[in-house]
């Protein structure tokens, strides 16, 4: 499992970001955001695939009613207090370090609790796979 370390790292580095704290805020956002849609079983089960100070951010007890990929983007801005282009790109870096910690299998149980237009943040890592492709 990736530490907790090397993963603010990568999507520091990825992010171009200056500081670790940045970094954290994009991973923290984005994994709250994604915690609202999950069923509360599937986010606990995606984030003990993580280390825990990043899984953490799955499990803040809320639950929304399903929306789209446009309005999940719309929703990091707004928290993060950033635009939505950056909000997007923080989104992508983020799901995309997770789906290179997980298997294939528990991307599609992710995949199967979202709507369709979220898989397009999958397939890049997907597609980099031997063998798999986001169906």
């Amino acid at each position: 499992m990736m530490q907790s370390d090397e993963f603010i790292e990568t999507v520091r580095v990825r992010l171009h970001l200056e500081s670790g704290e940045r970094a954290v805020k994009a991973i923290g956002t984005t994994l709250e955001m994604l915690g609202e849609l999950l069923p509360e079983w599937d986010a606990a089960a995606l984030a003990s695939h993580l280390p825990a100070e990043i899984g953490k951010y799955l499990l803040t007890g809320r639950h929304s009613v399903g929306f789209g990929l446009h309005e999940f983007f719309r929703r990091i801005s707004e928290r993060e207090g950033s635009d939505i282009i950056d909000a997007e790109e923080h989104a992508q870096v983020v799901l995309a370090a997770i789906a290179e910690t997980i298997t294939p299998e528990e991307i599609e149980d992710i995949l199967s609790e979202l709507p369709n237009d979220f898989r397009i943040l999958f397939r890049t890592v997907a597609e980099g796979r031997k063998g798999y492709a986001i169906r």
